[in-house]
């Protein structure tokens, strides 16, 4: 399977009230790919989710952030991988030619190897404006998500770049003008008071159809 351009993607935060609404909403509404992520659970409770997930909308991807095991256990469509940490030759290797796989990159990895992987699908760049996963911390901004953009143009595989980082409907147009591929969103979508209404209004924003 490959990731659908433009990419829409919401990373999941189980804190999240009413996370299943939330994800029926969105996936009504425009979304392209989900990624699931929960950093507290063990990979036996990854799998039961993902494979959840799969029974109720096995048309969906879903990208199990950063637990290869679980990824290929409950027969995701890919991993993704975090900024340091397990290869994409590695993912690969477990999840077999068909998978999604993705990394994280920030500012810094540009400079230390990271878009040159041959097994990436796709990288998310960030963190592009001031958000509240991130809080104080380093902004890229748009130009340093262009500068991802050239970078992972010029690749002999040129690698789509999602941008990830405070992005909503008023700026994701200017993401795109920017050079990425898509956006990801955690709160934008699932603190929205109408979570279904703003997932139509980032897949405008992107060139997607909602």
């Amino acid at each position: 399977m490959k990731l659908e351009l433009p990419a829409l993607m919401l990373v999941t935060e189980m804190s999240s009230h009413g996370t299943p609404y939330v994800l029926l909403s969105a996936i009504r509404n425009g979304l392209t790919c989900v990624q699931y992520r929960d950093k507290t659970a063990s990979t036996q409770e990854r799998i039961a989710w993902i494979e959840e997930f799969r029974d109720f909308w096995p048309e969906v991807p879903i990208i199990v952030n950063g637990d290869v095991l679980a990824a290929y256990r409950a027969r995701a469509h890919g991993v993704h991988l975090p900024a340091r940490g397990t290869r994409a030759e590695e993912a690969r290797d477990v999840l077999g030619p068909d998978a999604i796989i993705g990394r994280s990159i920030h500012w810094d990895d540009l400079v230390t190897g990271a878009l040159g992987e041959r097994e990436l699908d796709y990288v998310v760049f960030g963190t592009v404006f001031s958000s509240e996963s991130h809080p104080g911390g380093p902004v890229a901004g748009l130009r340093g998500l262009k500068h991802a953009c050239t970078a992972a143009e010029s690749r002999p595989s040129p690698l789509p770049v999602i941008a990830i980082g405070g992005i909503t409907p008023a700026n994701a147009a200017m993401c795109m003008a920017a050079g990425a591929a898509g956006v990801a969103v955690i709160r934008s979508i699932s603190d929205a008071p109408d979570p279904g209404l703003a997932t139509s209004e980032l897949a405008k924003a992107i060139g997607g159809v909602p």
